[in-house]
């Protein structure tokens, strides 16, 4: 089962042609919330990734994690991974589109996208708590993918009446220092003390993920 899974991860790769995102890039340089919320994920990744890289921030993430963010909580009914329109690994397309180089864009995305009728607010720990509940999410991205994953970016965006709040992250690997792009800063990150509620194991993988591999290309 495990060489099946392997094969079908390594199959996955974004193609250059496949730059078609509708979300905008939004230049985006995180709040002292969606810092904090940073804090949490790489705390969390620590504990539960083994072998953890330090992340630090890229430009052409946030951009892309705001686009998008942006794109979900201002769209009545938008959720999921490809609400856009975005071809091929949608999160891979909307980073590329934001200047990430196609030939190291394999990483994962994470959402937490809440809609209610009265005005809602999700803190940094409840987004955390909601994307690491997803089995095979993109937090749950490996720390090397074909390069080490060692890059982030992140944004938060509330619609206009406070009823629709949608938490964007990316998570990709990078060759060297994380690709600026569009936007954005390349800060590290630095870990939150305070522990995030954790599963007392990795969910057993499944066909869909949020993440892909550089490991082979076709």
């Amino acid at each position: 089962m495990a060489g099946v899974i392997a094969t079908v991860f390594a199959s996955l790769s974004p193609r250059a042609g496949d730059v078609h995102a509708i979300a905008p890039c939004v230049a985006h340089s995180p709040s002292a919330e969606e810092t904090t919320f940073l804090g949490l994920l790489q705390s969390w990744r620590n504990t539960n990734i083994a072998g953890s890289y330090p992340l630090s921030q890229s430009g052409a993430l946030n951009a892309a994690a705001a686009g998008y963010a942006q794109f979900l909580a201002n769209t009545p009914g938008a959720s999921g991974h490809y609400a856009d329109g975005a071809t091929g690994y949608p999160w891979a397309t909307r980073a590329m589109n934001c200047g990430y180089p196609a030939n190291q864009a394999a990483g994962g995305e994470g959402l937490a996208v809440v809609q209610s009728s009265n005005p809602v607010s999700v803190s940094p720990q409840q987004a955390l708590n909601t994307m690491t509940s997803e089995g095979g999410g993109g937090v749950w991205v490996p720390s090397n993918v074909g390069l080490p994953v060692r890059c982030v970016g992140v944004a938060k965006a509330v619609s206009a009446d406070g009823k629709k709040v949608a938490w964007v992250t990316l998570i990709f690997a990078s060759s060297g220092a994380c690709p600026g792009g569009t936007g954005g800063g390349s800060t590290q990150t630095t870990p939150t003390t305070t522990p995030s509620p954790t599963p007392t194991s990795t969910p057993t993988p499944s066909v869909y993920r949020s993440w892909f591999s550089l490991l082979s290309r076709d």
